[in-house]
């Protein structure tokens, strides 16, 4: 399934991702290895009504097949994924411009542009073949005539669908040459300055949640005249008109957002000028959050979640001795254990967590973690170990069986481990959820169960 990884500002050197990109070089992260993940982050963010934080993005840990980005797309909200005929990195592309759309916009249908006129009835012609993708509201649509699903034919249901060309266009590169060419063409007939704003063939499924959007909300109030504005100064002929104005503005704040101006960047922002127009767009920090949250439904990261003091510091820290006993050990078997200072603190605070586990260690606030964040991180981080990253889970079960174990477990032997009476009632509300949860998603319970998880 596609989850995400974390990774902040590569300016900071204490930062976790930095970190575990160290940690795989000198091949000290348990043997699974680490990655520095790319972060886009505003060297100078434009000033909008309110003051904001800069924000830090999540990166998509991509599905590792056709069958697992489909999984992805449903549990996005996309009624029939038909990714058959996409090449694994165009099914992850879309995903991740599907993920930035409002929850209530999703498509009904994703599919190859091969199969538009059987799917709607209706002709393409040449743009079947040389067009990137097309978004419409059909009149009818018939999955069964087109190979995705056993569904008779329906007239008027108002449904979109979102057809890519991934015949001609395999790859992200070979949309961007496309546009290359275009641009070319643009200039040398003396056309326009340019063609396409968003020149990175990546945007162009965004391009097309743009479209999508529109479908459902409309476009907002006033950017019509802000569209006209924004063709006027850069020559741009795809501006020209305010539908694909929207849609290539869409595009660039997903994935250039410091290129566009500040005219028209106030429709995504949070702030009074979005509100005002009625937009409805989530903003960058909305959708980094839904990435994380669907990190979060995978199981792939483990969030602690715990009460902190006003001051962000942690009220009930474990024994100092004990943890850096523990720290040690740990490192010396290969799992850095890092307290978080710097981005990585307002990370972790920002989601009210007090320690995550990964495949690369664990990342907890304070100089000393509390005993029940620091042992359940270490659970999970051996249940890694000996059972495998759950990188497809996208019933949650897998995650629900984990915490249940965990959950158990703490509750064994947390008065070794040291816990508190406000430890104890947290764990045991904790493992009454994920019990209920992991039999009404199996039908039985944990015990009844294959799932044996325990370590």
């Amino acid at each position: 399934t596609q989850v995400a990884e974390f990774g902040r500002s590569a300016g900071s050197k204490s930062s976790w991702a930095a970190r575990k990109a160290k940690a795989a070089k000198s091949g000290g992260s348990g043997g699974t290895g680490g990655h520095a993940v790319t972060v886009n982050v505003p060297a100078n963010p434009i000033q909008q009504h309110i003051n904001q934080a800069p924000v830090t993005k999540p990166t998509f840990k991509n599905a590792k097949s056709i069958e697992e980005a489909q999984a992805y797309a449903r549990s996005l909200g996309v009624e029939h994924p038909d990714y058959a005929k996409f090449t694994l990195e165009r099914a992850n592309n879309m995903n991740m411009a599907l993920s930035t759309l409002p929850d209530d916009s999703m498509p009904y249908v994703v599919t190859d542009l091969q199969k538009y006129t059987a799917v709607t009835g209706a002709p393409l012609g040449k743009a079947q073949k040389n067009g990137y993708a097309c978004t419409v509201t059909p009149y009818e649509i018939d999955l069964k005539r087109a190979g995705i699903a056993d569904i008779p034919r329906a007239v008027g249901s108002g449904n979109t669908i979102v057809a890519v060309n991934t015949r001609n266009y395999k790859t992200i590169d070979s949309i961007t040459e496309s546009k290359v060419k275009s641009e070319e063409l643009v200039i040398s007939r003396n056309l326009g300055k340019s063609y396409h704003f968003n020149t990175d063939g990546k945007a162009t499924d965004f391009h097309e949640c743009g479209h999508i959007y529109a479908t459902k909300h409309n476009i907002p109030v006033g950017f019509s005249a802000d569209a006209d504005r924004w063709y006027k100064e850069t020559g741009c002929m795809m501006l020209k008109t305010t539908s694909e104005a929207w849609s290539e503005a869409y595009a660039a704040y997903y994935t250039h957002a410091d290129d566009l101006p500040s005219y028209i960047r106030r429709y995504f922002d949070a702030g009074e000028w979005k509100d005002g127009s009625g937009s409805k767009v989530l903003t960058l920090d909305e959708w980094y959050k839904k990435i994380i949250d669907k990190s979060r439904e995978s199981g792939i990261i483990n969030i602690k979640q715990t009460k902190l003091t006003d001051s962000n510091t942690i009220s009930n820290p474990m024994d100092p001795e004990r943890y850096l006993k523990m720290k040690g050990h740990l490192e010396r078997n290969g799992c850095p254990v890092i307290a978080a200072h710097g981005e990585d603190e307002r990370f972790l605070i920002a989601f009210g967590a007090e320690a995550i586990s990964d495949e690369h260690g664990i990342m907890h606030l304070g100089d000393v973690p509390s005993a029940s964040a620091f042992f359940e991180e270490i659970i999970h981080n051996t249940q890694m170990k000996k059972y495998g990253i759950a990188n497809y889970d996208p019933d949650g079960i897998e995650r629900a069986a984990r915490e249940v174990a965990a959950n158990r477990k703490l509750l064994k032997y947390g008065k070794a481990y040291g816990f508190t009476s406000e430890d104890f009632d947290d764990i045991s509300r904790n493992l009454k959820i994920w019990e209920e949860q992991f039999e009404r998603k199996v039908g039985v319970t944990y015990d009844e169960s294959d799932f044996k998880r325990d370590v």
